[in-house]
């Protein structure tokens, strides 16, 4: 007796026909040949050579060299092919290296054979047979009957190309009888159902290959005895899968999406028998053992739990990621955390969801500092700490007052002396003599003789000493910028005399002289030749700088009036 099964319900209809689906044989050729579908068809490796596979993994596809390089599973399988009216699918991954042709030099290498199964012991012709295989780049499926010449053989309709990986699938339901036999075959390339098409027709639609018959090959077509093989794959092969039952459509997109397939009841992604309790989610091959009373990894063990623990060395309930440790333990143990989120397991105010502390910390585990946590401007202090502009150095509790305008010692208040009071941009600290006249500061216009130190000089601007800055302008000038030394002198001597006028407080002469002897004499300039016989300046820059001081002149002596 086997496989007594006991159900608390009553099954339906379509759980009874799901009952006798399955996956026959499995090969994802994980280092191996090994079937790993559960049922114990393990494959011998003839010649083939482990690869790397579709996803870049070592050592998890079979490469196949087209010389006598194939992989077996003794007649185990039989029973999948057997009878008039089989229905079986078979998918793999494939990467071909050549098109097989019609035209290679080899009669029986014009093939490349994905699966295949012999009935008797010959690989000649008048034999039972069946062959999935690629030819000039499409799929093919042939199956003939013992001792009956000629074959069945159905076309796919897309060309593979050398060097690429494809999903492909082969359907068959040995129950169609209609469109010579070609209803009962269906091909998939990468989940996308092909156009086939009915090459040859010489037998009847019999497939049926009895038990003890030549073994089920991948890769190549074989012998009895393992020892000959023809139509011979040159490439890669991975993830062979045969099911007793045919493949809806849905289920091969999901084969090549990578999904699965076969029944999963409780869509954990392992259908039975590699499922040991198809109701139960929780429970499936691989999975992590709970403690909850089921053999959740079908390993035939009931909570053989090892779970897996983080040390919680400062007792705050949050385990220490990089210190991680199996145990075999249905709850966890003191000194240990089931979790891996503590930040800083060496320090107890941190963890996930604790408090912000002003000290610098990520206490919450949320992966920043709090902003007013961090002293952003290198003082030594941070805002929550009493920094009042964490931007600015200068300032912090205690710091130095400077005269920048600001509250560098965070006490609340601007020094007076540092405010620019007459808002003219300067203030006490920074040499403003008058912070409540905005027309007196450094730099600022100094009215001659009006007894205000405009530009805080300390005293207040002469008359003489503002013609005297004119006088030094044109003796700033090259000596070729005048028509001659003579003018240069006659300019700087009617200068002296204006002084004389303003100092003796003849304020109309002064302006006089300007406006009659000098004006007249510097509103012009000639850059080449001789200048206007009334000029005094040649060059045109140098008058440039002085006639608007002639003229600056005029007008503030003007205002005296």
């Amino acid at each position: 007796m086997d496989e007594i099964r006991i159900y608390n319900r009553g099954l339906s209809e379509a759980e009874f026909q799901d009952l006798a689906k399955g996956l026959a044989a499995y090969y994802p050729f994980n280092g191996n040949a090994d079937d790993e579908s559960g049922n114990g068809y393990d494959g011998t490796v003839h010649g083939a050579a482990l690869s790397t596979d579709r996803d870049g993994n070592t050592d998890s596809a079979y490469s196949f060299d087209g010389e006598h390089d194939y992989v077996t599973s003794g007649d185990v399988l039989d029973n999948v092919f057997a009878g008039p009216d089989k229905k079986f699918a078979i998918t793999a991954w494939i990467r071909p290296n050549e098109l097989f042709s019609n035209y290679h030099p080899d009669d029986y290498q014009d093939a490349g054979t994905i699966v295949a199964k012999y009935a008797d012991s010959n690989l000649g012709e008048n034999q039972r047979e069946m062959i999935f295989f690629d030819r000039d780049g499409k799929l093919y499926f042939m199956w003939s009957e013992l001792n009956v010449s000629g074959y069945r053989l159905v076309e796919g309709s897309t060309t593979l190309n050398p060097g690429t990986w494809y999903s492909v699938a082969l359907v068959y339901d040995g129950s169609l009888d209609t469109n010579d036999g070609l209803d009962r075959v269906k091909f998939y390339v990468n989940g996308v159902r092909e156009t086939e098409s009915l090459k040859a027709k010489h037998n009847n639609l019999l497939l049926d290959i009895p038990d003890g018959a030549v073994p089920l090959a991948i890769g190549a077509s074989v012998n009895t005895a393992e020892t000959t093989s023809v139509y011979d794959f040159n490439g890669l092969i991975d993830e062979v899968r045969i099911y007793n039952y045919v493949l809806s459509g849905d289920e091969i997109q999901e084969i090549y999406d990578g999904t699965g397939t076969s029944v999963d009841e409780d869509e954990d992604g392992f259908s039975p028998p590699e499922d040991c309790d198809d109701s139960d989610d929780t429970v499936y091959p691989g999975a992590t053992e709970l403690c909850d009373g089921a053999d959740n990894d079908c390993n035939g063990e009931v909570d053989d739990i090892t779970n897996t623990y983080w040390v919680d060395g400062d007792g705050d309930g949050y385990g220490d990621p990089a210190n991680e440790v199996d145990l075999i333990a249905c709850s966890t143990p003191i000194g240990y955390s089931d979790n891996s989120d503590d930040c800083d397991d060496a320090d107890a105010t941190v963890y996930p969801g604790a408090p912000e502390l002003c000290d610098g910390k990520d206490n919450d585990c949320d992966g920043v500092v709090p902003a007013n946590e961090i002293d952003n401007d290198g003082d030594g202090l941070s805002e929550c700490e009493g920094d009042c502009n964490d931007d600015d150095a200068t300032i912090f509790p205690g710091a130095p007052e400077l005269c920048d305008g600001l509250d560098n010692d965070c006490d609340g208040v601007v020094p007076g002396n540092e405010v620019d009071d007459d808002f003219d941009g300067l203030s006490e600290c920074k040499g403003d003599c008058d912070d409540a006249d905005a027309n007196v500061h450094p730099g600022a216009f100094d009215m001659p003789a009006n007894g205000t130190d405009e530009d805080c000089s300390g005293s207040d601007l002469t008359w003489a000493g503002y013609i005297q800055a004119i006088i030094d302008t044109i003796n700033s000038q090259d000596s070729g910028s005048f028509k001659n030394r003579n003018s240069q002198k006659a300019f700087e001597n009617k200068l002296y005399a204006v002084i004389d006028k303003l100092e003796n407080g003849e304020y109309q002469d002064a302006l006089n002289k300007l406006e009659k002897d000098i004006l007249k004499k510097t509103d012009g300039c000639a850059k080449s030749g001789s200048p206007d016989k009334n000029d005094w300046i040649r060059d045109c820059d140098a008058q440039g700088q002085v006639y608007p001081l002639v003229i600056e002149a005029i007008q503030l002596i003007g205002q005296l009036l």
